[in-house]
């Protein structure tokens, strides 16, 4: 599982990481460059605390509903555990997002130091790697979801 989690979140990874490398290196982003950033750290903490709890509900639900027509499709299309380990890597990217946001609050808007540039680049690669694995998610939904859809039109053709 372990190295298949991997494998399926390569993409998102390596943008989260190229993110934090442009953000460190290449826009040389301080909290100082940022206008409201008291503002902008709490409204990150905020969508960050939001989309965790909705990922944590989700998480709890789906397996709790064993009769849902959901997670008969999504089991039936071998996807049921790889999603709830995809939205465990979401809640845990949007967790470490709060965290670091949660901690960049304490420096100062004209900070320039070291640390606070590299949890400034990192807080905005590990947000980018959630909302891309957040997405990803949905659109596993919205693709089972479709293809059940299809298989529902053809039955109701064949019946007519």
């Amino acid at each position: 599982m372990y190295e298949g989690r991997l494998k399926r979140n390569s993409i998102p990874i390596t943008i989260g990481v190229i993110t934090s490398l442009i953000c460190y290196f290449g826009l040389n982003i301080q909290p100082k460059m940022i206008s409201n950033y008291t503002d902008f750290m709490s409204g990150i903490l905020s969508i960050s605390s939001i989309a965790t709890g909705f990922l944590m509900a989700s998480f709890a639900l789906i397996p709790a509903l064993p009769n849902s027509k959901l997670i008969k499709l999504l089991r039936n299309s071998y996807t049921d555990l790889k999603l709830l380990d995809r939205m465990l890597i979401t809640m845990i990217g949007f967790i470490l997002g709060s965290l670091l946001s949660l901690i960049m609050l304490f420096f100062n808007s004209e900070s320039s130091n070291g640390l606070a540039h590299l949890l400034l680049a990192l807080l905005f690669g590990i947000l980018i790697f959630s909302f891309i694995e957040a997405f990803v998610i949905i659109h596993i939904l919205f693709k089972v979801i479709e293809a059940e859809y299809k298989n529902i039109k053809k039955s109701d053709k064949n019946n007519f």
